[in-house]
């Protein structure tokens, strides 16, 4: 996943821009309640929902939303079992809420996100934590001639 792709996902935030005469606003601490884990696969989207000590509270895929087969995919699945795990964590009382997406379906992450913020939580930090190779694998050796 490129930089530009990971700035375009976390355009949830909102700019400061200081106007004539106006101060800028004071950046405010938030108690986070709990931790979303997106995790995006080829064939599934599985959204998890854990408290601040890691404990699973909630978990919902596309899979369990009703969706079958090449349908799983989707980005409306997708949509589907983020919008179910953050009413089941409005339920129980969560209402901030730290994201982290991990996976190869940009597109998928990206819906799931928009679930989650448009049911109500209130999103506080969005982080991709993609495992990226800094150097790579060694190269094999010349050949011989």
């Amino acid at each position: 996943m490129s930089i530009n792709q990971n700035k375009s996902l976390i355009n949830l935030k909102i700019s400061k821009k200081k106007l004539k005469g106006e101060k800028t606003q004071k950046p405010y601490h938030v108690k986070v309640n709990g931790f979303i884990f997106i995790q995006g696969t080829k064939t599934n989207t599985i959204v998890t929902l854990t408290d601040i000590a890691g404990n699973t509270k909630n978990w919902a895929s596309s899979g369990s939303c009703g969706y079958k087969g090449a349908r799983r995919k989707n980005k409306y699945a997708a949509k589907a079992a983020a919008e179910k795990v953050a009413r089941n964590a409005l339920s129980i009382g969560y209402k901030f809420i730290n994201v982290y997406i991990r996976g190869t379906s940009q597109s998928n992450q990206k819906n799931a996100v928009k679930g989650l913020a448009y049911s109500g939580l209130k999103i506080v930090k969005i982080k991709n934590t993609i495992h990226l190779p800094h150097n790579g694998c060694r190269p094999p050796k010349k050949r011989r001639k």
